[in-house]
C-alpha cells in the first residue's frame, strides 16, 4: 500500500552533517551578538536591535515560492509534489507510477495481445471496464485512492454505477429489438479500436524511468499525421502537456514551436518510435531496472 505524499507522522530523526563556511560563521556570530545585546537591554527597549529579514533568511536557508511563477495546479498538494523538491515524501517500497501504463517486469503476452481486436478480453481483470465495475461496488483502485480528492471519491463510485446502468440498458435494448446493432455500435468499438489506442496512446511514457521529476526524461513526443493527431487531441506533444498542463490540447502544437529547441527531439514517426523503444520494453521483461534513455 502506498503512503500519502505528505507525512502523517514524522520519521526517526537522522543526523545530518553540518556544512558551513566563513561567511555563515560570521553571520551566526553577528546574530548571536545581536541577541545578547537585545536580551541585555530588553527591559529598556525591546525593539532597539533587529536583524534584517534578508540576513535571517540566508542563515536559515529560507526559500520563498511565488505561485504565479509556476503553472497553476488544482490544489496546493499537487503544486508541492510537482515543484518543491525539498519537501518530505513518504513512499512504500512498491515502485508505483500511475503515468507508466505498462507494468514491470513487462508481461509481454498481455502487452502484445492488446494489439488484437478484443484481445484485452483475455485479461478481463486488467481492463478499464473491470475498474469501473470495482468502483461501482466501492472497491477503489490504487490510482483513485492515491490521487482523487476525498470529496470526489463518492462521485467516482456513483458515476461508475451510472456507466454500468448504461451498459445494461444497451444490452437490454438489443435483446428487446432482437438486434446486435446497439451493442455493436455502442459497446464493441472500445474493443475493436483497442489496437489503435495501443499503438498511439500507450507511447506517452513507454519504457522510461519511474519517479523522475524532470518530464523531459520520462515523456515521449511523436510526430503524427494530421488524421491521427486530430483523433489523439494533439496529445502526441505529450511533454508540452506535462510542462504546461493547463494549456488546452489544441494549443500544444503552438507551445511545441516555441520551446522545441529546449526539449528533446520528437520521434519523427510512429514507426520510428516503436523501432527505437520496443527493444527496451522487451528487455524490461527480463530486466525491470533497464530504461529507455530519451535523447
Amino acid at each position: 500500500k502506498m503512503e500519502d505524499e505528505f507525512y502523517t507522522e514524522y520519521p526517526k530523526l537522522k543526523k545530518w552533517p553540518l556544512y558551513y563556511d566563513s561567511l555563515l560563521v560570521k553571520e551566526i556570530v553577528n546574530k548571536s551578538i545581536h541577541l545578547q545585546v537585545e536580551n541585555a537591554y530588553h527591559h529598556l527597549k525591546n525593539d532597539r536591535i533587529l536583524i534584517s529579514k534578508e540576513k535571517e533568511k540566508k542563515i536559515i536557508n529560507f526559500r520563498t515560492f511565488k505561485v504565479d511563477d509556476y503553472t497553476r495546479f488544482p490544489t496546493v498538494r499537487d503544486s508541492f509534489i510537482e515543484y518543491i523538491p525539498e519537501i518530505g515524501i513518504s513512499k512504500s517500497d512498491n515502485d508505483y507510477d500511475f503515468e507508466i501504463q505498462v507494468e514491470r517486469p513487462t508481461d509481454l503476452i498481455h502487452f502484445f495481445i492488446q494489439f488484437i481486436p478484443f484481445g484485452q478480453l483475455l485479461y478481463p481483470h486488467k481492463t478499464l471496464q473491470a475498474e469501473v465495475i470495482k468502483h461501482a461496488f466501492g472497491n477503489l483502485t490504487e490510482v483513485v485512492k492515491q490521487n482523487a480528492p476525498e470529496n470526489d471519491k463518492n462521485k467516482i463510485i456513483w458515476n461508475s454505477r451510472f456507466f454500468i446502468l448504461i451498459w445494461i440498458g444497451i444490452i437490454y435494448y438489443s435483446f428487446l429489438i432482437g438486434s446486435w446493432l446497439p451493442i455493436f455500435l455502442l459497446i464493441f468499438p472500445n474493443y475493436i479500436g483497442a489496437p489503435l489506442n495501443q499503438i498511439v496512446n500507450i507511447t506517452q511514457h513507454l519504457a522510461v524511468p519511474f519517479d523522475v521529476k524532470d518530464h523531459r526524461l520520462s515523456t515521449h513526443n511523436i510526430k503524427l499525421n494530421p488524421i491521427l493527431s486530430f483523433l489523439y487531441y494533439h496529445m502526441e506533444y505529450h511533454l508540452e502537456h506535462h510542462l504546461f498542463p493547463t494549456v488546452p490540447s489544441y494549443n500544444l502544437p503552438k507551445i511545441h514551436d516555441l520551446i522545441k529547441d529546449q526539449i528533446p527531439k520528437a520521434h519523427p514517426s510512429l514507426f520510428a518510435f516503436w523501432k527505437s523503444v520496443l527493444p527496451s520494453l522487451i528487455r524490461q521483461a527480463f530486466d525491470q531496472n533497464h530504461t529507455y534513455k530519451i535523447k
